[in-house]
């Protein structure tokens, strides 16, 4: 597909302008607009995307506030007392199948003295077939027109038809990055299948569970409520974590582009990798002191009701030990003797008779309780001999942890030495505030990285708590529904539309990731064909989140410190790919490519559009200092046609 003619009316300075793209045989599909700033280039691709989407996707902030009907015609208008006047811009483009399709919007203003009124603007669109009979069909409504549009140059992918050059410079930025997402879910109606599973779900949580809280039986009622609360507390907590996700990716480019800044000067490179190994081992020892120090504190807790009781058990320990070597304490008596007097009145020894026998149960009596104290003290010692033994483990224990520690620390307090010596040495370098700048707000991010990571690693430890929390009510949900015949049914919907939820989930995801893996392989096999740098970079990266990463021979993640032609190179490379994956092999339109590029990879750039050139439509404009002889001689008169354009007291020409 390509463009064949654009004809604008009074847009902006673009008073009356006709620019044609014919296609020479014996060129390339290769079109050049060449105009001084200010004379209109930027406002040709807005007058594009206005015919065709009626928004003006490049408008500066300078032009904002103008009127997009020309101020000439608007001045005319008002000397002639005011009126109606007439802005249009008309598309002719020419598809692979041969229909010449041409796109046409005209806005009708009122003018006065006061203030530029829009009275309508009427899209239309006809398209001539030249295999029909009579070959010719008009539409004329708003939907006819966007349908058509959406068939040949869909919305969800003009950012990868119409650029201007501060695209391309800015493509894998996080803000473009989150549109690319976005277009690549819209090309691959992967974003359909979303809306249907998040439809479906508001439907059961809306309706259905609904019409379960609202059950008479007061106890159904209340656990559909507590299944609803348990529902949202888990989805909270997936935001959350899917939040602090994106907060962690925002603060590793934020990192990247630091590191891009600070590793442009070879004489530092070397010394921010040595901080960058320091500061990791750092934090492992860091890691490490807090892991002994709380086996030291864990050990403390356990000898601690111990360690109370110590002075009281040893003073008790050393009387028994003293009292037991000094022979004071009672002996121990075979009392048989004395029992059997007591029972039969009969010495068992001499045989005598004993009548009396109070003596003999007094003396009883005493040798109990000499007994029962010599055991007691003798179990007494025997019990405290071990808990010396674990007072001595205990010693040993924490002698062990506090060399482990201090050597940890001594270890700790030399690297600190270290880091501090070479972030001193970076920060200090003379004359390079920017690096200074750039080591500062990389160690704020870093910061603030750790802080997001923490917070989702919270999160992630409640998701497990949560998920449960929320089955458990839900199962308890569904049991009270089945004792209630009227309310089987919405039962049933639910659990239908539950496991609809999840299969259309499981779509969604094959299919993203299916698209990204095939563009992220394609993106890659362009980028090697493109770049005249070969084995230089080895893989190209697209993560879940649409993160792209570019790794070098060395493993390294360089997209962020790659050249301004690198990464517009890596830009048309992945819009290619796009492009094909999405079935719409589309044109391109890029305004002053060149803005951004150096002298020296001017030519390189222009290189690799004229190889684009040999499959589809490039359409380049240039200002005259960028159109110079390097380009010129590059160009090598391969394009096909060169409109050039001048302005005249305020209205754009084309010679």
């Amino acid at each position: 597909m390509r463009i064949q003619t654009i004809q604008i009316k009074n847009f902006r300075q673009l008073l009356d302008v006709a620019l044609h793209f014919n296609k020479s045989d014996d060129k390339k599909d290769f079109h050049i607009i060449l105009a001084k700033n200010g004379v209109g280039k930027t406002n040709i691709l807005n007058a594009i995307t206005w015919c065709l989407y009626e928004q003006e996707l490049h408008l500066g902030d300078e032009n904002q506030a103008e009127s997009t009907l020309n101020k000439n015609v608007i001045a005319e208008c008002r000397q002639r007392g005011g009126g109606r006047e007439e802005m249009s811009v008309i598309i002719t483009i020419l598809a692979d199948n041969g229909e010449r399709i041409t796109f046409k919007r005209t806005a009708s203003y009122n003018i006065n003295e006061n203030s530029v009124l829009e009275l309508s603007n009427e899209p239309s669109v006809s398209i001539i077939d030249p295999i029909l009979p009579g070959g010719s069909v008009v539409y004329t409504t708003k939907e006819e027109f966007n349908e058509t549009v959406h068939r040949y140059l869909p919305f969800s992918i003009k950012d990868y038809i119409f650029f201007d050059g501060e695209q391309l410079y800015q493509f894998f930025k996080r803000e473009s990055l989150e549109q690319i997402k976005v277009g690549v879910d819209d090309l691959t109606q992967a974003s359909y299948v979303k809306e249907v599973s998040d439809d479906l779900k508001d439907r059961v949580r809306k309706q259905l569970t609904a019409k379960l809280s609202s059950a008479s039986d007061l106890k159904l009622k209340e656990q559909s409520r507590l299944a609803e609360e348990a529902e949202k507390a888990l989805d909270k907590c997936v935001e959350r974590i899917d939040e602090y996700k994106r907060q962690i990716d925002i603060c590793d480019e934020e990192i990247e582009l630091r590191n891009s800044i600070i590793n442009q000067y070879a004489d530092l490179k070397e010394k921010d990798d040595e901080l960058k190994r320091i500061q990791n081992e750092i934090e492992e020892v860091n890691d490490s002191i807090s892991s002994q120090k709380k086996k030291r504190i864990d050990t403390v807790r356990k000898y601690y009701i111990k360690l109370g009781l110590l002075p009281s058990v040893k003073c008790f320990y050393e009387y028994l030990k003293e009292q037991d070597e000094s022979g004071n304490l009672p002996p121990t008596f075979d009392k048989s003797i004395l029992e059997r007097i007591l029972a039969e009145h009969e010495c068992p020894v001499c045989g005598n008779q004993v009548e009396n026998t109070e003596h003999v149960q007094r003396l009883m009596d005493n040798i109990s309780m000499a007994s029962l104290t010599a055991n007691i003290l003798t179990r007494s010692k025997v019990a405290l001999e071990p808990f010396y033994g674990n007072i001595q483990t205990y010693k040993s224990e924490i002698e062990t942890l506090n060399d482990s520690i201090d050597r940890l620390v001594s270890k700790y307090n030399d690297l600190e030495v270290v880091h501090q010596r070479l972030a001193k040495y970076l920060r200090d370098i003379a004359n390079k505030d920017e690096i200074k700048k750039a080591i500062d707000e990389r160690e704020d991010f870093k910061k603030s990285k750790e802080s997001y990571i923490e917070k989702r690693a919270l999160d992630k430890s409640s998701l497990g708590g949560l998920k449960n929390n929320y089955l458990e009510q839900k199962e308890k949900l569904e049991k009270l529904v089945e004792k209630h015949n009227e309310l089987k049914e919405v039962n049933n919907q639910i659990q239908f539309f539950n496991k609809c939820i999840e299969d259309l989930n499981s779509i969604h995801t094959e299919i993203v990731n299916e698209t990204r893996d095939e563009m992220q392989k394609e993106t890659f096999d362009n980028f090697n064909k493109l770049l005249w740098k070969k084995d230089t970079f080895v893989e190209f990266q697209i993560t879940e989140d649409y993160k792209f990463r570019l790794i070098d021979q060395f493993g390294n993640q360089v997209l962020g410190s790659c050249s301004a032609a690198e990464r517009s190179i890596l830009a048309l490379s992945f819009t290619l790919a796009i492009q094909n994956v999405s079935n719409h092999d589309s044109l391109l339109f890029i305004d002053t490519p060149l803005g951004r590029i150096d002298d020296e990879n001017r030519e390189n750039i222009i290189d690799v559009l004229l190889d684009i050139a040999k499959k589809k439509q490039v359409i380049l404009t240039f200002t005259t200092s960028e159109y110079n002889q390097i380009v010129k001689t590059t160009i090598n008169n391969e394009q096909s046609t060169i409109n050039n354009l001048t302005m005249i007291n305020g209205i754009t020409k084309v010679e």
